[in-house]
C-alpha cells in the first residue's frame, strides 16, 4: 500500500506512516484532520467509527522511533452527569519538546463537510461553557446546567508548527435525569423496594429519599434503592430521590399507595387529580372525595398543606393572604374542591383534604394528598444555525405537563410552517427569513406564552458593493476612499481590495484610501468580503482622474503663448512679403539708368563690393553699370551681396 508521509496520533500512542510497501503487523484506527492525509481504499477492517470525524487505518512497523511522546489523555474519559449539573473535563497534551503549540481548543463532532467548532467561541455557549488552561500542558472545559443537547464526545484539538491534531477517542459525556421506579400499591404489612433510576451509570454517589417533600430517615438505603419493611398506611405518599449534594436536581414524584384490611377500609380520601403540573399564571382545581363509615357525621372539612413543626394544619381558605385567589367549595355530599387562580411557584405543595367527624377518633387527613407543581415554559434551541441547515426548537417545562397541544410563534405571529411534534418545532433548510424571536405556548393558554428566544440565522457574505468617496469628478491630487459593504451574518471581518489585471490584493480593510490620486492610480477596483461561512466579491467600479484646474491653466497659457508667437511670426512674414512686393514693383517702374545714376550719386562713404572673379577693372565696373562682367542684365544672376547693395 502506498501512503503519503504524514504524522498522526491517538490518545495512547503516536504512529508515523511512510511511503513504502510495508508488511502488515498491527492495525489501529485514529483520527486526523481531513485535510492532512491521502489514502488508497485497499485497507478494510471492521471497526466502530466515530461519526463525523475522519478515521483511517494505519499500518505500523515493529520497533519504536521515540514517537510514544505523542498523545492526549482525558480526565475523566467518560462522564454520566445529572441534567442541570456542572461538568468539568481536562486533557493533558503529550508532544515532542521541539514543537511549538500555537492554539488549543475543545470541539465536538461536526456536521458533514463542516469545520470543527471551537466550543468556547460559539455564541450559543456564551456564559455556560468555559475553557481554561490549567498549566503548561493541561486544558479544561467546564459546562454548567448541562442538558441532553450536551451529550457528545468532546475532543481536545491543538495546532503546532507542524500541523493540527485531534485527540482520539475523546471524552464522552452522557446526561440523565432521575426517575423513581416502584409498584404503585402495596398491602399494609408487606415490604416494598423503590429504585432511583438513571439512563446512564452515575459514579459512586450517595442517594437520598423524600416522602411528601420531607427527607426520609427511615428505611434501608442501599446504593440507589430504598427498602421499606412491613409498610403501614403512614408510608403512603409521593416519593422522590436525589443525589447528595445535588438536592435541587430531584426526581419527579411517584405515588405509593398502601392498602389495609383491618376494618378501617371504609375510611379514606381519593384525590382527583392526585398530581398536577400547572402553568404559572393558570388556574388549578383539585377535588377530594371522602370515604367514612355510615355511622359518622361530617362536622368540618378543610384543605391544608404540610404544617410547620408542632403547628396545627392551616386552613388554606381562611388564610388572609389567599383571600380572593384561593376558593374552597363543596361539590356534593362527599366531594370537596380547592381552586387556586394565578398560581405561582409559592403554590408548589402537597394539598391535603382533612375532615373531622362527630366521633372522638374521627379526625382524618387524606394521605398521600395531591401534589401541585408549577412551571413556566422555556424555548430551548441552539442560538445560531447556518443557512440551509435544520434546527429543532423545544418547548421545555420543569414538570411533565399533561397531553397538550403546543403552538409556536415567531416575532409574535403564530407559525403555520414547520413540523410540530409534541413540544418540538422542526425547521428544515432554514433561510434568513426564519431568524427571529421564537415563543411557545399551550393551546388554550396562549396568554401564558414563554419568554422569547432569538434564533440567529448565519449566512456567508452576499450583496457586496463598493462606494466611492468623494462621489462625482475626481481631480488629480484629491484623496479618494473606496468603501466595501456587504450583507452577511456574522458581519464580514475580512475585506480585500483588488485592481483588475493585477494578481495580488492592493489593500485590505473595510475602506481603501489613496491620499494623492493621479492617473497612474486609475483603473477598475473591486472588493472581496469574507466571514466564517464564505466570501463574495463585488462588481468592479471604474475610478479615473480628471486633470486639475491649475494644470488646465498651465496648458491654456502655453497654448495662448504659442498662438501669440505664431501670430507674430505670421505678421512679420506677411509684412516682409508686402514690402518685397512693393520694392519689386518700384524697380519695374524706374529705368535701369536711373537706378545706376542713383547709385552713382550715393554718398562718398558708400562702398561697393566688387567681385574679384569678374576680372574687370575698378573703373570698368563703375563706368558700365548697365552690364555685368558676364554680360547679363539680370540682377538676380549677379552676386547676392552686390544685389542687395544696389537695392
Amino acid at each position: 500500500m502506498h501512503i503519503q508521509e504524514e504524522d498522526f496520533f491517538t490518545a495512547d500512542s503516536f504512529v508515523k506512516t511512510v511511503t513504502d510497501t510495508l508488511s502488515c503487523r498491527y492495525f489501529c484506527h485514529l483520527g486526523v484532520d481531513a485535510e492532512t492525509f491521502t489514502l488508497q481504499h485497499e485497507i478494510s477492517m471492521a471497526t466502530s467509527l466515530i461519526r463525523s470525524l475522519p478515521l483511517i487505518f494505519v499500518i505500523m512497523t515493529a520497533g519504536g522511533d521515540g514517537q510514544q511522546d505523542w498523545g492526549v489523555n482525558y480526565s475523566p474519559s467518560y462522564v454520566c452527569a445529572l441534567k442541570g449539573s456542572t461538568v468539568k473535563i481536562s486533557c493533558v497534551l503529550n508532544y515532542p519538546h521541539d514543537l511549538e503549540v500555537r492554539t488549543v481548543f475543545w470541539t465536538k463532532p461536526t456536521v458533514t463537510d463542516g469545520d470543527p467548532p471551537n466550543l468556547c467561541l460559539d455564541s450559543e455557549n456564551r456564559g455556560r461553557v468555559q475553557c481554561d488552561r490549567e498549566n503548561n500542558n493541561t486544558y479544561s472545559i467546564t459546562l454548567t446546567d448541562v442538558t441532553e443537547a450536551d451529550k457528545h464526545i468532546y475532543y481536545c484539538r491543538f495546532t503546532t508548527n507542524r500541523g493540527t491534531w485531534t485527540g482520539i477517542p475523546g471524552a464522552h459525556l452522557d446526561v440523565t435525569d432521575l426517575q423513581v421506579e416502584t409498584q404503585q400499591s402495596v398491602k399494609e404489612g408487606e415490604s416494598v423496594t423503590l429504585t432511583c433510576n438513571s439512563s446512564c451509570s452515575l459514579p459512586q454517589q450517595t442517594f437520598i429519599w423524600f416522602r411528601n417533600t420531607q427527607r426520609l430517615t427511615t428505611g434501608i438505603m442501599k446504593v440507589n434503592q430504598l427498602q421499606l419493611e412491613s409498610v403501614s398506611r403512614n408510608d403512603a405518599g409521593n416519593y422522590q430521590c436525589a443525589v447528595s449534594g445535588y438536592e435541587p436536581l430531584i426526581s419527579p414524584p411517584v405515588n405509593l399507595k398502601v392498602e389495609w384490611d383491618d376494618g378501617q377500609q371504609d375510611w379514606g380520601v381519593n384525590y382527583s387529580p392526585s398530581y398536577v403540573c400547572a402553568l404559572k399564571g393558570s388556574t388549578v382545581k383539585i377535588s377530594c372525595t371522602l370515604k367514612y363509615p355510615s355511622g359518622n357525621k361530617i362536622e368540618t372539612v378543610f384543605w391544608t398543606k404540610p404544617a410547620v413543626p408542632d403547628g396545627d394544619p392551616p386552613k388554606l381558605c381562611l388564610v388572609p393572604e389567599n383571600r380572593g385567589r384561593v376558593q374552597c367549595d363543596r361539590e356534593n355530599n362527599n366531594t370537596y374542591s380547592i381552586t387556586l387562580t394565578n398560581v405561582t411557584e409559592a403554590d408548589k405543595h402537597i394539598y391535603y383534604c382533612r375532615f373531622i367527624t362527630n366521633t372522638e377518633s374521627g379526625k382524618w387527613t387524606g394521605i398521600p394528598g395531591a401534589q401541585l407543581d408549577v412551571t413556566d415554559l422555556q424555548v430551548e434551541t441552539q442560538q445560531s444555525v447556518k443557512e440551509g441547515d435544520s434546527v429543532t426548537l423545544t418547548c421545555n417545562s420543569s414538570c411533565s405537563l399533561p397531553q397538550q397541544t403546543f403552538i409556536w410563534f415567531r416575532n409574535t405571529q403564530r407559525l403555520t410552517t414547520g413540523i410540530i411534534t409534541e413540544n418540538q418545532l422542526q425547521l428544515q433548510s432554514v433561510s434568513r427569513q426564519d431568524g427571529g424571536n421564537y415563543q411557545c405556548a399551550v393551546s388554550g393558554y396562549e396568554h401564558l406564552i414563554s419568554p422569547p428566544v432569538y434564533l440567529n440565522i448565519e449566512y456567508p457574505s452576499k450583496s457586496v458593493s463598493v462606494s466611492i468617496s468623494p462621489s462625482g469628478v475626481i481631480v488629480e491630487g484629491d484623496s479618494v476612499t473606496l468603501n466595501c459593504s456587504s450583507d452577511s451574518n456574522p458581519p464580514a471581518l475580512i475585506f480585500r481590495w483588488f485592481k483588475e489585471n493585477q494578481s495580488s490584493a492592493v489593500g485590505s480593510g473595510h475602506s481603501f484610501s489613496i491620499s494623492r490620486f493621479n492617473s497612474s492610480h486609475s483603473g477598475r477596483f473591486y472588493c472581496e468580503a469574507q466571514n466564517k461561512h464564505g466570501s463574495q466579491r463585488s462588481e468592479s467600479v471604474s475610478v479615473t482622474v480628471k486633470e486639475s484646474s491649475s494644470s488646465l491653466i498651465t496648458v491654456a497659457v502655453g497654448i495662448s503663448a504659442a498662438v501669440v508667437l505664431i501670430s507674430v511670426i505670421l505678421v512679420v512674414f506677411i509684412g516682409l512679403l508686402i514690402r518685397r512686393k512693393r520694392v519689386t514693383s518700384s524697380e519695374e517702374q524706374n529705368p535701369r539708368g536711373s537706378r545706376h545714376s542713383k547709385t552713382l550719386e550715393a554718398p562718398e562713404d558708400t562702398y561697393m563690393t566688387l567681385d574679384p572673379q569678374s576680372r574687370c577693372s575698378e573703373y570698368d565696373t563703375l563706368d558700365n553699370m548697365k552690364r555685368s562682367c558676364e554680360n547679363t542684365d539680370d540682377p538676380k544672376a549677379q552676386d547676392p551681396t552686390y544685389y542687395n547693395i544696389v537695392q
